[in-house]
Order: C-alpha cells, then sequence, then structure tokens
C-alpha cells in the first residue's frame, strides 16, 4: 500500500472523528490591583470583595 493511499484513507477518518480538545485551556490570570480599584470604583465590587481578591493575590 502507497504512501499517498495511506494518508487519504486517514485524512478521511479523521474527518469522521469529532473533535476533542485535548489540552485544557490556560487560567486567566488574576486581575490586577488597579483594574480592582477600577472595578470598585465603577461599583462592579464591593470593598469585601476587592479586600478579598487582594489577599488571595498575596497569599499566592
Amino acid at each position: 500500500v502507497s504512501y499517498p493511499t495511506i494518508k487519504n484513507r486517514l485524512n478521511r477518518i479523521g474527518a469522521l472523528l469529532p473533535f476533542v480538545e485535548v489540552a485544557p485551556e490556560p487560567e486567566p490570570a488574576p486581575p490586577s490591583t488597579s483594574e480592582l480599584l477600577t472595578r470598585l470604583e465603577r461599583g462592579e465590587l464591593s470593598v469585601e470583595e476587592v479586600l478579598n481578591q487582594l489577599r488571595q493575590k498575596e497569599s499566592s
């Protein structure tokens, strides 16, 4: 069996298989201090939420 025949058969088989992502997506970076303060200023976060996130950043 020739290489092009094998390649074509594998391509056809591959087209029938569902795509599965094997590498997990990286976790998003934690927000910066300035971003947290901006969100606090806009009212998107409470003071407690900002303090909790800042404490988590310090401990990691």
